[in-house]
């Protein structure tokens, strides 16, 4: 038996756990925006109502943004607009652009309004278009499985309803909505779908668009159970240290359908095949070398080495990061490293103060002013290594050290004034060694919040 656009919308409540949640809205004012709001509200689930207007349709444009507001008076609940400018909508195709931007505009709200989760009312006839516009865009398993009803703080709370339930839920409960124009425009290639292909094959397949959702299904199935046979059966070439994961592409070259394997197994860090194919060819190649090819995704770095793709979690590009320790300071906790600063008079028995520890450094205090303070590599920062006459570029340190350039980005350094003393982690600035005629050591361990 059919279900009603009411019981598949309380349903998913249940299953996702929304009742108590605080959910913002994204509204455009068609009949399935209109619908959500309307269930929301009926469910006293608490809401705001969010809308975009790009300014792409005049008048018209203007006429949904009033209306938006309008229905948040009527339900009595926040309402957010945002006015877009033309040339916001520039850099790349208007469509892909404009739900970058409205997401973007949709998370910010989220975060500054504690809202828990973003509801968008896509629908299952959506669901079979977005199918279509990846066939043709050559998509995997994954693509092809659909759009998800719930991922991460967006849920889609009528994607098993079709348009014409929508569309009687509306007329049933007497709800208003506005008519987007452009949809009736088929130059755009979902629009192509909807308004030229689709409707044949509702004449020549009655039953099609049920099928469809059907083997969306499946295909998400078959691709899940890949990804866990992957997973567990190469888990071997994959190892962890602290935030940072390592896959032996080496010892990958040598297997068969090794671009699919490697692709499930960057997948949960947004890398695409695409780049699983780049990867196996920098490591396939004869010429130069493979260490240092850098490789991105929307979350993601990562760095090949001699045998190893190194990845690690993008650094937001923020301003330069500085941490300063005062005379009197015993530790200091940066993210997820603590640094214990100790002194003590320099005894008779100089070694006593020498160690192969590379997570200490014992340090001249005649030699430091302080505040010392913490920061990240920069270009052009150079130092002299312990145990050599000449500086260094640490750069050239790092190269030497085999420091691939996630790792670099890492590093913790520890400066007196403009100089280097310590490379946390490695080794420490000649010029502030301990010797002979030191009177006062300053110790300096390190040690990650972790660690037992």
């Amino acid at each position: 038996m059919k279900q009603t656009v009411e019981k598949q919308f309380q349903d998913f409540v249940t299953e996702n756990n929304c009742a108590d949640k605080k959910i913002l809205l994204a509204f455009s004012g068609g009949s399935d925006s209109v619908a959500l709001c309307s269930l929301l509200h009926i469910h006293n689930i608490k809401f705001a109502i969010a809308h975009c207007n790009y300014q792409l349709r005049g008048d018209e444009s203007n006429t949904d943004a009033i209306f938006a507001k309008d229905l948040s008076k009527k339900y009595s609940v926040d309402f957010y607009l945002k006015t877009f400018d033309e040339d916001q909508l520039k850099d790349s195709s208007i469509q892909s652009n404009a739900r970058k931007l409205r997401y973007d505009w949709f998370t910010e709200i989220c975060r500054n309004e504690d809202f828990d989760l973003i509801a968008t009312a896509h629908h299952l006839d959506d669901n079979i278009e977005t199918f279509f516009l990846r066939l043709t865009r050559g998509a995997g398993l994954k693509g092809l499985s659909g759009i998800s009803a719930s991922k991460n703080k967006i849920i889609r709370p009528l994607l098993n309803c079709s348009k014409q339930e929508i569309i009687e839920y509306v007329q049933r409960n007497d709800l208003d909505y506005r008519e987007d124009s452009s949809n009736k425009k088929s130059k755009y290639n979902r629009n192509y779908f909807r308004n030229k292909v689709l409707p044949l094959l509702d004449k020549r397949f009655p039953n099609w668009r049920k099928r469809s959702v059907e083997n969306m299904s499946h295909l998400k199935e078959s691709d899940e159970l890949l990804y866990d046979l992957v997973s567990e059966k190469y888990e071997g070439h994959v190892r962890k240290k602290s935030d940072d994961v390592f896959i032996n592409i080496k010892d990958l070259i040598g297997e068969s359908h090794r671009e699919m394997i490697l692709y499930y197994l960057l997948r949960e860090f947004n890398f695409s095949y695409n780049v699983s194919l780049e990867v196996l060819k920098v490591f396939l190649s004869t010429e130069g070398t493979v260490s240092g090819k850098q490789f991105y995704s929307k979350t993601h770095h990562a760095v090949s080495t001699e045998k190893e793709l190194h990845i690690s979690e993008l650094i937001q590009e923020e301003a330069p990061e500085t941490f300063f320790i005062g005379e009197a300071d015993r530790s200091i906790l940066v993210h997820d490293q603590l640094f214990i600063i100790s002194k003590e008079n320099a005894s008779e028995n100089i070694k006593h103060f020498k160690s192969n520890d590379k997570n200490r450094a014992v340090l001249d205090s005649a030699e430091l002013n302080f505040p010392l303070h913490l920061r990240r590599w920069r270009k052009g920062d150079r130092f002299k290594p312990l145990g050599m006459n000449n500086f260094k570029k640490l750069s050239d340190f790092f190269i030497d050290e085999k420091v691939d350039l996630i790792e670099k980005r890492k590093k913790w350094l520890l400066c007196s004034g403009d100089d280097i003393i310590w490379i946390s982690g490695m080794r420490i600035d000649d010029r502030f060694k301990v010797d002979n005629n030191t009177d006062r050591v300053i110790e300096v361990c390190v040690r990650t919040i972790d660690e037992n």
